[in-house]
């Protein structure tokens, strides 16, 4: 959280141990507290995760295609955002299917 600690005033008080202490402490705690609120927050997305409809109640929702959109997106970007500048191109890796390698490569190779 960006707290500063000035350890020249715990120094002259031989608090050093003690303030380490706390410090790991609260470390654990945030941890825990972390922890936590990612177990809600998964648990409260998955209560919301059905479609209601007594046929197909156990059908994928909504919420869960636009969490496996957005993951798909969040991946190609920082693929993309990875890619280095090179002599006016821009190199890097990228994973596409292996079905889709033959048109990619003939694709390149036209390019």
């Amino acid at each position: 959280m960006g707290t500063k600690i000035e350890l020249a005033e715990i120094i002259r008080n031989k608090n050093l141990a003690q303030k380490i202490n706390e410090t790991e402490h609260s470390i654990k705690e945030s941890e825990q507290m972390l922890y936590e609120s990612k177990k809600g927050v998964k648990a409260y997305l998955a209560s919301l995760n059905y479609t209601g409809q007594a046929p197909y109640a156990n059908d994928i929702s909504a919420l869960e295609v636009q969490k496996w959109i957005v993951v798909k997106e969040k991946a190609i970007y920082t693929c993309l955002n990875q890619m280095r500048d090179r002599q006016g191109t821009f190199v890097g890796f990228m994973w596409a299917p292996y079905e889709d390698q033959g048109d990619i490569t003939r694709v390149v190779n036209e390019f």
